[in-house]
């Protein structure tokens, strides 16, 4: 009786213990994907910033600033990417609910975010180049 109930506990405690793992990388992962977002906004909000400060000394904190969030949000990024990928693979069982709330942040993800980055600190350049483009037009 006391073996059928040990070998009972053994065949059920890693479900139980799986759930509680899951449980436990799902809230790492919501409160990663919490800081993302707002370093993201952050981020976008001392841009604009920046784009409407004529005070030099301003601009140059400003860009301080965005330098670091950048770096924090990269951080950030990869501790989401570790969870992501374990949970996705370490605990299939839960894929299509998982997969449907969280995106995956991948190589393209983080392109497409310094691409909107870049085109957000660099106004004047991307107005000249549209203006003045370079390519076998000017024979370059």
């Amino acid at each position: 009786m006391i073996r059928n109930l040990l070998i009972t506990l053994l065949l059920i405690a890693p479900s139980v213990f799986a759930d509680g793992d899951y449980s436990k990388h799902f809230a790492e992962l919501e409160s990663l994907l919490g800081e993302i977002n707002g370093f993201e906004k952050t981020i976008r909000e001392e841009i604009e910033e920046k784009n409407h400060t004529q005070d030099k000394e301003k601009v140059k904190e400003l860009f301080t600033s965005i330098k670091a969030l950048l770096k924090k949000r990269k951080d950030v990024v990869e501790k989401y990417q570790l969870q992501y990928h374990h949970i996705r693979y370490e605990h299939p069982e839960k894929g299509h609910l998982f997969e449907s709330k969280y995106k995956k942040i991948d190589a393209r993800h983080e392109k497409e975010f310094e691409n909107e980055i870049d085109s957000l600190l660099s106004g004047l350049v991307t107005n000249v180049r549209k203006k003045y483009p370079i390519g076998e037009k000017n024979g370059n």
